[in-house]
């Protein structure tokens, strides 16, 4: 049997408010998750912007690799460096690691900043920011 991996996200939760919620009983199946597998703190990214974290999960680099430090674009011209438009899969610098793993290996369902969705070896379901019609 392959060996299975499973990652979930919980954006912007840390382990001194889950903690907590597991030591009382109050999220049973997120205990048990914690005690089949394994859970792990894991320091964020400077900026730590939900934009900036999960594309330098999804790659292993910085937001100065990945080109994504906010969820708008950088403009140096402009007052207070931010365009107004809005940063998305297609200026992702770098390659996921969920790109490098082997064919019809993998779902991808909400990891944020995958829209739109870009070829990966199994199935992708985007993930936010994503247009509103």
């Amino acid at each position: 049997m392959s060996e299975r991996l499973l990652v979930i996200g919980l954006d912007g939760a840390d382990w001194r408010t889950l903690g907590p919620m597991i030591d009382r009983g109050e999220v049973p199946n997120l205990a048990r998750l914690c005690e089949e597998g394994s859970a792990a703190p894991l320091r964020s990214v400077m900026p730590p912007v939900t934009a900036a974290a999960w594309t330098a999960f999804a790659t292993g680099l910085d937001p100065g690799g990945t080109g994504i430090f906010n969820f708008r674009a950088l403009d140096f011209s402009r007052p207070g460096a931010y365009h107004p438009s809005l940063v998305d899969s297609r200026d992702l610098r770098g390659l996921t690691w969920i790109e490098r793993l082997p064919p019809d290996s993998v779902s991808c369902v909400g990891l944020p900043m995958t829209f739109p969705p870009f070829p990966i070896p199994g199935v992708m379901l985007s993930g936010f920011p994503q247009p509103s019609h």
